[in-house]
């Protein structure tokens, strides 16, 4: 089939927000078009698509609502390509817009017990100190670099020290190492 001199029998369109790509096979309804049409119009997409990522449901409804969607509009377009393909790129985006996982954002790890909110404000500054110590090596820069680094590693230790305390003082059976033996074993790496 060629639609603009190019051969477009099969295609992948990939979606970032939900980081899909839905494979589109494009000559699935292409023999019930008239020959009038089947110059310009949309020939199908497979609705079974699957996520790389993921294999759930929500991959399956993204081509389900692109099926649906092209299927009511597809035959209407005769002349203007260019307003096909706006459509088709707004039906595209509305479908992964409406498949995307919400995003749940935690703040504190659940492995780490000593991770606070000052832990990642003195995370974030090395990070841009370091950066700034890479990109215009002066003395100042490497020096402000240790310094956040220092800085960063004891309130590190002292995070770690108060949690191995409040652990101790915790473990009232008094088996501190079974009770770790059992943390480590209850939850995946």
């Amino acid at each position: 089939m060629q639609v603009a001199h190019h051969n477009i029998s099969k295609a992948s369109a990939p979606l970032k927000p939900s980081l899909v790509s839905i494979p589109l096979h494009l000559e699935s309804i292409f023999n019930s078009i008239p020959p009038a049409v089947k110059k310009h119009a949309f020939f199908g997409i497979d609705c079974n698509a699957k996520s790389q990522a993921w294999n759930s449901v929500r991959s399956d409804h993204i081509g389900a609502d692109l099926e649906l969607c092209f299927l009511n509009n597809a035959l209407s377009v005769s002349n203007d390509i260019e307003a096909f393909i706006a459509n088709l790129t707004d039906s595209i985006k509305s479908a992964a817009l409406k498949s995307k996982l919400p995003f749940h954002p935690s703040r504190a790890p659940t492995r780490m017990p000593w991770w606070s909110d000052n832990m990642w404000s003195l995370r974030k500054k090395l990070k841009v100190a370091y950066k700034l110590s890479r990109e215009s090596p002066s003395q100042g820069n490497r020096d402000a670099y240790s310094h956040l680094k220092a800085e960063y590693q004891r309130t590190l230790r002292a995070g770690k020290k108060e949690s191995w305390k409040s652990f101790c003082s915790n473990n009232l059976n008094g088996d501190i190492f079974g009770e770790l033996k059992k943390l480590t074993l209850s939850t995946p790496f």
